[in-house]
């Protein structure tokens, strides 16, 4: 017990003195592996009794933050990095997929194509951004109608297989700054599954009948065979949009035409106007600075490919509503209060439009959903990335076949359920590791660089008490103490006065009006 101990403390001394720590035998290896996982997961951690008593006893390490203390130390000494995800590994979410689940995929057999409706030879577009390697959807027109397309991840994946297991246990890809988490293997989500150009790739697909006003007439599903010609990226659609002598520009916007008159639609049954807000895309450098990204969510090609995939969802929701289909429907029910008909456009009214609107809600059976303004809604155009979504597709592929269902009303139920909370869970994780590296962003790019000042714009009225505003050039919000009376809306000057990544927080300070 003795010689434990010692080595116990020979450990932590060498960590606080911050030298390279090099174990000798197995007991001295496991020691220290239990400190590391302490100080990767606190009092999360198992053991953390165990390695909370160590400290205790030690003479290098006292005070309220030992955690952080032990972290940073072991960053100095190399042990580990200050970018470790610390919140992915308390999320015991697996990385890499087990052996087992690569062999289920050996096994599958070829696939069948057989009463596929044959669109091989339609021109056939995927519109995704510039790194987007898992393509659910695609879309194609001839004439007067138009085709949206959506990858059949349900005839690869057979329901309660180990794969299908696997795949509820995840819910849903995690996308961090840091990479990609899928919820199927790669050999699957980027190859097998994905609508990549030149495949042959069998899908459920959405048959729209339009006239020459763009107006949708008439619609089915089909199960279908496709081959994408061109993968495009939401840039390169905008230019194509806006270039009257490209080939493809006649084609889109027709697309477009349909898309704007179906938005309206919407408009006109009671929908909401959501103000998009801009998203960041990060890109971790290791070797260089943090780089960020300004993603507009509003231009003409992200609308257009959002409007087609509100449409296809609203007529599965209605496929599956009219056929008595169990399922699970999203709805949302209307804000207690009038304030939405009198929001400011911009950054005030997307801050207003979060505090006011009812979150959205699974049921058992189809109701008004008000955002969207429509009487059914679900989910079913992200089979390779979530996983209620592969089952909907699942359900009705089977009832499109032989006329029966996979699952019963609580199995759909349940699964949507509980994927809804474990998505809940993987987009605090997105959440928390964006603001990690938008933080570090700050520090190498303002703080490092003597370049704090930075214009926002406050989102409540404040006077000496902390109050919320958004940087005019970044979608992100904190909070600092106004000085003077501050009306919302108000343009401010702020000062970024520290940045601390252990704690996931910037400090700012008021300058002026």
């Amino acid at each position: 017990m003795i010689e434990k101990e010692q080595i116990e403390q020979q450990l932590l001394d060498s960590i606080h003195n911050e030298t390279t720590v090099t174990p000798q035998n197995e007991l001295e290896s496991n020691i220290f592996n239990h400190i590391k996982n302490f100080a990767i997961l606190g009092r999360e951690y198992s053991r953390s009794g165990y390695v909370s008593s160590m400290l205790k006893k030690s003479r290098s390490f006292h005070g309220s933050e030992i955690q952080k203390q032990l972290f940073q130390k072991l960053v100095t000494c190399g042990e580990l990095s200050l970018d470790y995800p610390i919140e992915l590994a308390k999320s015991n979410i697996s990385i890499r997929f087990k052996k087992h689940i690569f062999d289920e995929i050996k096994e599958m057999p070829p696939l069948n194509n057989k009463n596929l409706l044959d669109l091989t030879d339609l021109e056939t577009y995927t519109i995704d951004n510039e790194s987007t390697k898992d393509r659910d959807d695609a879309f194609s027109l001839s004439e007067d109608i138009i085709w949206i397309h959506i990858t059949d991840v349900s005839s690869l994946i057979e329901k309660d297989s180990i794969l299908d297991k696997e795949a509820f246990n995840r819910s849903s890809t995690l996308y961090l700054p840091e990479g990609t988490i899928p919820m199927l293997p790669i050999s699957i989500s980027e190859e097998i599954g994905s609508i990549n150009v030149n495949e042959p790739k069998k899908c459920l697909s959405l048959k729209l009948t339009t006239n020459q006003d763009g107006e949708i007439i008439d619609s089915s599903f089909q199960r279908t065979l496709i081959k994408s010609n061109k993968s495009i990226s939401y840039k390169e659609s905008d230019l194509i949009l806006s270039d009257k002598i490209h080939e493809l520009y006649d084609s889109m916007k027709k697309i477009q035409k349909t898309t704007e008159w179906a938005r309206q639609q919407r408009y006109e049954s009671g929908a909401f106007e959501l103000l998009t807000r801009d998203e960041m895309r990060i890109i971790p450098n290791i070797s260089e600075q943090v780089s960020v990204e300004i993603v507009k969510r509003d231009s003409p090609s992200s609308l257009l490919i959002a409007e087609l995939m509100i449409t296809y969802n609203c007529k599965i929701a209605e496929f599956l509503k009219n056929h008595q289909i169990p399922a699970s429907y999203k709805t949302q029910k209307p804000p207690d209060t009038d304030e939405l008909n009198n929001l400011p456009k911009g950054i005030l009214g997307n801050y207003m439009i979060g505090r006011i609107l009812q979150p959205s809600m699974h049921s058992r059976s189809a109701d008004w959903h008000f955002g969207l303004g429509v009487n059914a809604y679900t989910q079913a155009s992200s089979p390779l990335r979530r996983y209620s979504d592969l089952c909907i597709q699942r359900q009705i592929i089977n009832y499109m076949e032989t006329g029966n269902i996979s699952y019963s009303e609580d199995e759909i139920s349940a699964i949507c359920h509980s994927v809804d909370t474990q998505m809940r869970n993987l987009s605090q994780i997105e959440k928390t590791r964006t603001r990690y590296w938008f933080l570090k962003y700050l520090q190498e790019s303002y703080i490092e660089k003597d370049n704090t000042i930075m214009e926002a714009i406050s989102l409540e009225d404040g006077s000496d008490r902390r109050t919320a505003f958004q940087l005019n050039n970044y979608p992100y919000r904190n909070k600092c103490i106004f000085t003077h009376k501050i009306k919302a809306g108000q343009k401010v000057t702020v000062k970024l006065s520290g940045v601390d990544l252990w704690e996931k927080t910037a400090q700012f300070t008021y300058l002026q009006q």
